[in-house]
């Protein structure tokens, strides 16, 4: 894992958040689930008030950056994450926040998905969170 590559990714993120996102926001959320062969990503962006003006997608370099970090990301034996959360403000302040233990996909990641992240980013037992399936075969 570079931190150099990490902090390009996290710039192409935050870059692609900016470029996708409506006029007069004040802060942006992207929010990703992902198994190695799905990704869901949504983009929320917030007006001073905190209304919701509009809920839009990053573009396909964003994408393909978040795809990039979840990999740059893995540690052996502790795998990598499930889910993000980007935010960034009008003020350029960036922040990022992963997690390693909730299902992804709302849950709603098949067995087959998930036995096929664990083939692609492994993790040893002791990271493997209670409702994955693989934890019932250790």
């Amino acid at each position: 894992m570079s931190l150099d590559r990490n902090t390009e990714l996290l710039t192409a993120i935050g870059r692609s958040m900016v470029a996708s996102a409506p006029a007069q926001w004040e802060e942006l959320t992207l929010v990703v689930s992902a198994v190695h062969s799905m990704m869901e990503s949504g983009l929320e962006a917030k007006a001073g008030d905190g209304s919701v003006i509009d809920t839009e997608t990053i573009d396909d370099a964003g994408e393909e950056a978040v795809e990039e970090l979840r990999e740059v990301m893995y540690q052996p034996g502790k795998g990598t994450w499930y889910g993000a959360k980007f935010t960034v403000d009008a003020a350029g302040k960036f922040e990022a926040d992963f997690d390693y233990d909730n299902p992804p996909l709302d849950g709603d990641a098949t067995a087959e998905m998930l036995a096929d992240d664990q083939q692609r980013f492994p993790r040893s037992p002791d990271h493997l969170p209670d409702w994955h399936p693989a934890k019932a075969e250790v």
